[in-house]
């Protein structure tokens, strides 16, 4: 008949076929509800100001990727908006980025309203990478 599932196939012997819905436990509902409130947290509370370090990106001669030096270092602040890419948006100095504030990834950027050059990386300063830039 037109709009019925075709039929399932046997089940192998010892198993068991569930044939209706299964609900989930009170529990694990507030449970993972609140696993995904720390993460939705997490994501709005990332700090306020980042530096971003322009790196070009090379490789070795075994194909292994290689961080040249600091090209430009630039200094964004939170907008307060979310960017393309599901991330908090940040801007400043001609830069808009989109961070992923749990793993300090940038995960979206544009310098000066242009993507970046092919071979090129933005990544997030630590204390030892502005020391030395």
């Amino acid at each position: 008949m037109p709009g019925r599932d075709p039929p399932a196939a046997a089940a192998p012997a010892g198993s068991r076929v569930i044939t209706e819905t299964t609900r989930v436990r009170p529990r694990a509902r507030r449970e993972a509800g609140s696993e995904l409130s720390a993460y939705r947290r997490s994501m709005r509370s990332g700090e306020r100001h980042y530096d971003i370090l322009l790196k070009p990106q090379t490789a070795d001669i075994e194909g292994h990727p290689v961080h040249g030096p600091v090209l430009r270092v630039m200094s964004v602040e939170a907008t307060g908006s979310v960017g393309e890419s599901g991330y908090p948006r940040y801007a400043g100095e001609g830069v808009e980025a989109d961070i992923d504030p749990r793993t300090r990834t940038v995960e979206a950027v544009t310098v000066d309203g242009e993507e970046l050059p092919y071979g090129w990386v933005a990544l997030i300063a630590d204390e030892k990478d502005l020391g030395a830039a």
